[in-house]
């Protein structure tokens, strides 16, 4: 019975019995409990799940915003300052101009005393003295056009140059409201789009685009000026 006691064998299909081991949960690397991340099927709060989504749709707005309004400020300043510096190089040389044909408005001191030295000359050779009168004076009618095409020029240029120093100041203002922090991301983007409606409204981008054309028609008087000009100097 002894041997018979020995001998016996395990049966094969004995399955041992479920051991059970409580984890304590333990913080991640981040210092953070794992147990605060969202799990799919688990049960979320739904008012920070709708405030994740809305502060990550304003900063897309934000971000899409930022590189328009950075495109749109540089082309435009790029632009004014093109114009302005035209703007006062054309000024300067009208001006240099436009103290020429000034003396076309006026009788030439010169021949007026070639004048008078002739008819004293004249009057002591027939023995008569007699007191020299000025004749009257008046300018042509090509000098008045041609001094009303230049001053029309310089007064264009100048109200363009003026235009333009207070367009690079609405432009400057306008990246500098859009590109302001401190606030959250819907503040941001409300200022902006803000001053983006200001802008449309007022239509600054056409009257960026329109003061060229106020220097083009600058120009296109002074050539009308130098043309009337030179004519009157291929008569004389």
């Amino acid at each position: 019975m002894a041997k018979n006691k020995k001998d016996k064998k395990p049966k094969a299909d004995k399955v041992p019995k479920e051991v059970v081991v409580e984890v304590e949960p333990t913080e991640s690397d981040d210092g953070q409990n794992p147990e605060e991340y969202p799990v799919e099927g688990a049960p979320q709060d739904e008012s920070l799940v709708t405030t994740i989504q809305e502060t990550t749709a304003w900063d897309i707005y934000n971000n899409e915003s930022k590189k328009v309004d950075r495109e749109l400020v540089k082309d435009w300043t790029d632009s004014l300052n093109s114009l302005l510096v035209f703007a006062a190089i054309f000024s300067a040389v009208l001006t240099a101009f436009i103290i020429e044909s000034k003396n076309l408005l006026e009788q030439d001191s010169t021949e007026t005393m070639v004048d008078v030295m002739i008819f004293y000359t004249n009057s002591r050779a027939n023995g008569t003295f007699t007191e020299y009168t000025r004749p009257d004076f008046s300018p042509s009618v090509a000098a008045i056009w041609i001094n009303c095409l230049l001053f029309g020029s310089l007064g264009a240029s100048l109200v363009a140059a003026l235009a333009t120093v207070v367009a690079l100041q609405w432009v400057v203002e306008f990246d500098a409201a859009t590109s302001r922090g401190g606030s959250s991301p819907r503040d941001r983007a409300t200022r902006r789009q803000y001053r983006y409606a200001g802008v449309k409204k007022w239509g600054m981008g056409g009257v960026i685009a329109f003061l060229p054309q106020l220097m083009y028609f600058s120009v296109a008087l002074f050539f009308a000026g130098m043309i009337q000009w030179m004519m009157i100097l291929d008569n004389i």
